[in-house]
């Protein structure tokens, strides 16, 4: 595993341990609600960095593996075509790795409003905790997923590249 997966690994997960520590602080240990705005901020823009990161990451290792197969194609196109399927499959873990992050982009910037919304009065406290209830459990599904495709997305790379290195 190279550097760069490695630090996204550390990130998806600090990400998700920060955002549920200050979840479950906020139910049951924080007393002082400015702590948890303190801890919740922190975690909520970890959170967003890591899940915007996934989808960048899924989406340039895509893109790259597909720009090997477009500059072989006019060489090889056995190669090329090999490298369109290695594609083919790559660009699948995109809609598997890919939906709930963008939801806990989603719940994450509503969570965001509409703590402050709850803190001016203008919004129930369950509406706040159900939203960030959601970004949660959609940011610990992400980081499962992602996981699990980025295992799958460094052997394509890596079969990519060996094909590449063929005569």
């Amino acid at each position: 595993m190279l550097i760069i997966e490695k630090s996204f690994v550390v990130l998806l997960w600090l990400s998700s341990i920060l955002l549920s520590l200050s979840f479950f602080g906020a139910i049951w240990f924080w007393q002082d609600v400015q702590t948890h705005i303190v801890f919740a901020s922190i975690a909520t823009l970890l959170a967003l960095f890591a899940h915007v990161s996934t989808i960048f990451y899924f989406v340039g290792t895509g893109i790259w593996i597909k720009d090997r197969a477009e500059e072989v194609l006019s060489k090889d196109k056995d190669k090329a075509f090999r490298i369109w399927e290695i594609y083919r499959k790559a660009n699948w873990l995109k809609s598997y790795s890919m939906p709930f992050p963008t939801l806990a982009i989603f719940m994450g910037l509503f969570g965001f409003i509409f703590g402050g919304a709850l803190q001016v009065g203008a919004i129930d406290k369950w509406i706040h905790v159900a939203v960030a209830s959601l970004f949660v459990l959609f940011s610990w599904i992400g980081l499962i997923l992602a996981l699990i495709a980025l295992k799958k997305n460094i052997e394509y790379l890596n079969l990519t590249s060996q094909e590449l290195e063929k005569n």
